[in-house]
């Protein structure tokens, strides 16, 4: 256990120190881990993370100050007893070697003495997380006070508690065949065969898999969550017709549009040079041909694409609360004035996109964010402004709806994969 308390340790110090990629930061650390601690090292870095605020709250509760690199270990001591059953005394000895180990020793005494408190505390239900219902389930989730206030401002109480509370089961990941290299069944059969369970996700081609698929060719599959396909499926592309994805980076609704429409033209676009070439890597991975990528900025008006494509994407920035099982440091970092400064973003993009769209084509909106502000607002703004689009219908596979008739949406605790929102606008002049 040891190993994997410092592990994990590094990581989390990188991601609440220097709001380093937690995802980068993790494969890192594995490469260095004996195999018999990977597992034990991702469950604890993912956890602490994603409850880091709950445990912020509960340390508050027995000292006004905690040392940053001291609170971290505090942190995951607390995550191991609770949530991996970790025994207390095995909790407050490794989280206490573990601050020695940092050369942190002269904070060994009020680590023991906390940990004791905070663990017995936990184990007798006595810590106090407030009256008001919906506040509580965010403080016990780990979830921010103002994201959940803004959930139930948009959506009411009983969907705001049943997002807050939510968990995804992380042993199950979304994956997409790739049909340029393998047929479906012998995708399905290579599985099987390497004791991998799946099942079927919500749209063809796509599987929820559990076990690890390292022995698996690359060029085979591709991790892609069932949110993301929506958008692809949304984009309506003609046989011939041509596609824009504005802000493509790393390329997966751009290449499964491709793979969706092999005889369209799709370019694919970034404003900065290491993505493009992530796109043209995934592109070249996946078999696909029929990409062009292109550096351009999404905000700035390019006379090369005026009324040139058929279907135009503007998968936006966002604040990313649709996918904080795979990224739950959003909940730390993300302030609610980012809200306000990304629907401008957004709007800005949008409108910029749509002189791009054909006369009789599409264009597509989504994001991977669930408040209004970001999804609603920005697309009815522009449809106020732009008298020359209107809403359509999305025809996919689940129910979407959500109350709008137009409009996708996805919420992880109601259709089991990652949040998102879709908007198809037809240009009519």
């Amino acid at each position: 256990m040891k190993e994997a308390f410092l592990a994990a340790y590094s990581c989390l110090d990188a991601v609440f120190r220097k709001k380093a990629f937690s995802g980068i930061e993790l494969n890192n650390a594995l490469k260095c881990c004996s195999e018999k601690n990977r597992a034990v090292v991702t469950k604890l870095f993912y956890g602490t993370l994603e409850l880091a605020l709950k445990y912020d709250y509960i340390l508050s509760l027995y000292a006004k100050t905690v040392k940053p690199s001291v609170a971290t270990a505090l942190k995951m001591g607390l995550y191991a007893f609770e949530a991996l059953n970790l025994p207390q005394a095995a909790a407050v000895n490794e989280t206490v070697a573990l601050i020695k180990n940092l050369g942190k020793g002269g904070a060994a005494g009020f680590a023991n003495a906390v940990m004791r408190r905070a663990t017995d505390d936990l184990k007798e239900g006595k810590i106090n997380f407030g009256e008001d219902e919906l506040k509580a389930a965010a403080l016990k989730n780990g979830f921010p006070q103002w994201a959940a206030l803004r959930l139930e401002n948009d959506f009411g109480r009983e969907t705001a508690l049943k997002f807050v509370s939510y968990r995804q089961d992380e042993a199950w990941r979304h994956v997409r065949y790739n049909p340029f290299r393998i047929e479906l069944r012998d995708f399905e059969s290579l599985l099987s065969d390497r004791q991998i369970s799946f099942r079927q996700g919500p749209f063809k081609g796509g599987y929820f898999v559990k076990g690890r698929l390292d022995g698996v060719p690359q060029d085979l599959f591709t991790f892609q969550s069932a949110g993301s396909m929506a958008v692809a499926f949304a984009c309506v592309l003609k046989r011939n017709g041509k596609f824009l994805d504005l802000c493509a980076a790393p390329g997966g609704k751009s290449v499964l549009a491709a793979q969706l429409s092999p005889q369209a033209e799709i370019v694919a676009c970034d404003i900065h040079p290491h993505r493009t070439d992530l796109i043209e890597k995934y592109a070249a991975r996946m078999g696909v041909k029929n990409i062009k990528v292109s550096l351009n900025d999404a905000t700035v008006f390019n006379r090369e694409f005026k009324d040139a494509f058929d279907c135009v994407l503007c998968d936006a920035p966002c604040s990313g609360f649709g996918v904080l099982s795979s990224k739950p440091d959003i909940k730390l970092f993300r302030k609610e004035s980012d809200v306000e400064e990304l629907a401008a973003l957004q709007s800005k993009i949008l409108g910029v996109a749509a002189r791009y769209v054909k006369r009789g084509g599409s264009l597509v909106y989504s994001t991977c964010t669930v408040f209004k502000r970001e999804n609603d607002d920005v697309v009815n703004d522009f449809l106020l402004e732009n008298k020359n689009f209107a809403a359509e219908k999305i025809d996919l596979p689940v129910d979407t709806a959500c109350g709008m008739e137009k409009f996708a949406r996805f919420f992880p605790f109601r259709d089991g994969f990652d949040g998102f929102f879709i908007a198809r606008l037809k240009r009519l002049v």
